[in-house]
């Protein structure tokens, strides 16, 4: 490819040393038009070649390497970038790489400095999904740590696990070994139909914690850590990561100056879910305690939880305000912030009018909304109506976006390895 391009440049050039430069009969110009067609097939010749290469690969990494098979199909469908060439932070437009990422560093700067807000007690990668790409708030921040930072981390949660699990509430099923989060999806649709065969009226309050994981008061972890028998040297070298830990933004390559992280657990670290999951067990522990919320049976199923997703469930209006007023005065207390515009409250069974406060704002009471990806529906027999169209068309967005991967017919990987990826990729959608 080197030389045909040498050759045609070569070509250009007496072309263009020739006395009428714009004849287009000259030899010259024949030439050089004839090895641009000779370039543009041998681009896509190895373009064929680059393709029937990471197909081949792909089949055989289907037979003895899950790990890089997963990997190489993956990296076959993201093709697009997740980058922003503009940023908007704090109404101000950056629109170089330099300011872009001095921006990143203001914005997360900001983001793991402790706010002092009156309501608090004083005792404190891209999401996609149709965001802009120019608001910082449509990123979510991975922290990459050392290998050696890792093993030691996966070291110190191994010999605390058992203690952790045995004191944390059964109400909590994220980042729990023998737990699923869609176990809370079927609790909550049990509980419905547990009030339809009792003819019962059922409140589902969906609340959403603003930056969960990046506002972590640090004192109140140490605090809830002790409480659960995490102590000694154990807690000494969990507190010693957290303080005068400074973190830099890394972007296109580059990064950013330093800052001191003041707050919020390190998300892509090996102990952070556990270390958010401690940080919020108190509360459950209160729900648990006081059984304030709905029951299957004589079981107490008011706040299926999976790690910052507090889902509230009540058969009494006024008990449902109760566990919000409980989840406010624990935010305040932890110093965390509830959205009182992103949380809402399904009313079920119930044409009655009521309402529910948060921070003194009323909260919305829709028809449908999104509960840990199932879309629940007031008007539905189960509350899912929803669920089969959208899991139809899930499934045939993500056959479309493993075509880039080969999954087509002619010319594409073979029949046997489509059938695994499709088992893979499509069927989980389908039926989990």
């Amino acid at each position: 490819m080197t030389e045909i391009v040498k050759e045609g440049k070569f070509h250009y050039w007496k072309w263009k040393n020739e006395c009428n430069e714009n004849n287009k009969s000259s030899i010259n110009y024949i030439r050089m038009k004839v090895q641009k067609k000779k370039l543009r097939s041998a681009q896509r010749r190895l373009a064929a070649e680059k393709r029937e290469n990471t197909y081949t690969k792909i089949m055989e990494l289907n037979e003895n390497n899950d790990k890089q098979f997963f990997a190489l199909v993956n990296k076959q469908r993201n093709s697009r970038s997740s980058t922003t060439s503009i940023l908007k932070v704090n109404n101000r437009l950056y629109n170089n790489s330099a300011s872009i990422l001095g921006a990143w560093a203001e914005y997360f700067e900001d983001l793991a400095s402790p706010s002092e807000q009156d309501r608090f007690d004083r005792c404190p990668l891209f999401k996609n999904g149709g965001k802009p790409k120019e608001d910082p708030n449509s990123y979510r921040r991975i922290t990459i740590t050392s290998a050696i930072g890792k093993t030691i981390e996966k070291l110190h949660l191994s010999r605390n696990k058992s203690s952790i699990k045995n004191q944390q509430s059964r109400l909590q099923k994220g980042f729990t070994e023998g737990e699923s989060p869609t176990v809370a999806g079927l609790v909550v649709t049990e509980l419905r139909i547990e009030a339809k065969e009792k003819r019962l009226p059922i409140y589902i309050g969906l609340t959403d914690a603003k930056k969960a994981f990046d506002i972590v008061w640090h004192a109140g972890l140490f605090r809830e850590m002790h409480k659960m028998n995490i102590s000694g040297d154990n807690w000494l070298l969990f507190r010693a990561w957290y303080e005068d830990l400074t973190t830099k933004v890394k972007w296109e390559g580059n990064f950013s100056r330093g800052f001191k992280e003041k707050q919020g657990v390190r998300q892509g670290g090996v102990w952070s879910p556990t270390a958010y999951k401690v940080f919020i067990n108190s509360l459950l522990k209160i729900y648990e305690e006081n059984k304030i919320g709905s029951y299957i049976g004589s079981i107490y199923c008011g706040a299926p939880t999976v790690a910052d997703d507090v889902t509230l469930i009540a058969n009494d209006p006024y008990d449902l305000q109760t566990m919000i007023d409980i989840q406010m005065d624990h935010a305040n207390k932890f110093r965390y912030t509830i959205s009182d515009q992103k949380s809402c409250v399904l009313k079920i069974g119930d044409k009655s009018e009521h309402s529910w406060y948060m921070n003194d704002q009323k909260l919305n009471t829709p028809n449908n909304a999104t509960h840990l990806g199932i879309k629940r529906d007031i008007n539905s027999k189960f509350g899912v109506k929803e669920v089969v169209p959208d899991r139809i068309q899930t499934a045939r967005k993500t056959v479309y976006a493993l075509m880039g991967a080969g999954l087509y017919g002619l010319n594409g990987i073979n029949p046997k390895v489509s059938v695994h990826m499709i088992k893979c990729f499509v069927i989980p959608i389908l039926f989990d």
